[in-house]
C-alpha cells in the first residue's frame, strides 16, 4: 500500500511515523491490526506491506475483507499525535473486491 499525505497547514512539516493499520467493524471499536511493514519515503508519503506468510496472508485477507473501517495512527514531527479513520464504504468495497479477485483470493 501507498499511502500519501497533503495539507493546506503550514505548521506542519511532515509525519515522524505510521504506527501500522487497524481494521474494525464499526467506528466506535477497537481495531485489529494488519501484519504489515512500514516504510517512512518522506515526511510525506510512506509504503505499507503486507506480510507474505501464509498464516499472515489468511488473518490480513480476512480483517481487509470483513471489515468496513481502517484506523491509521499517525505521529507527527513534534510529537503531536492524530487517528486517521477511514470508511470503505461500497465503493472501498468494490476496489477491495476487485484488488483480491485479480490476485487470485
Amino acid at each position: 500500500m501507498e499511502l500519501r499525505f497533503d495539507w493546506a497547514d503550514q505548521a506542519v512539516s511532515g509525519l515522524a511515523s505510521l504506527r501500522g493499520i487497524g481494521l474494525k467493524g464499526e467506528e466506535a471499536e477497537r481495531g485489529t491490526a494488519l501484519v504489515t511493514q512500514t516504510a517512512k519515503v518522506t515526511p510525506k508519503y510512506f509504503m505499507v506491506a503486507l506480510s507474505a506468510n501464509e498464516v499472515d496472508t489468511k488473518r490480513n485477507i480476512m480483517l481487509l475483507r470483513g471489515k468496513q473501517w481502517l484506523d491509521i495512527p499517525i505521529v507527527y514531527e513534534g510529537g503531536n499525535r492524530a487517528l486517521l479513520s477511514i470508511e470503505k464504504g461500497s465503493e472501498g468495497d468494490r476496489v477491495f473486491k476487485d484488488a483480491f479477485a485479480s490476485w487470485g483470493q
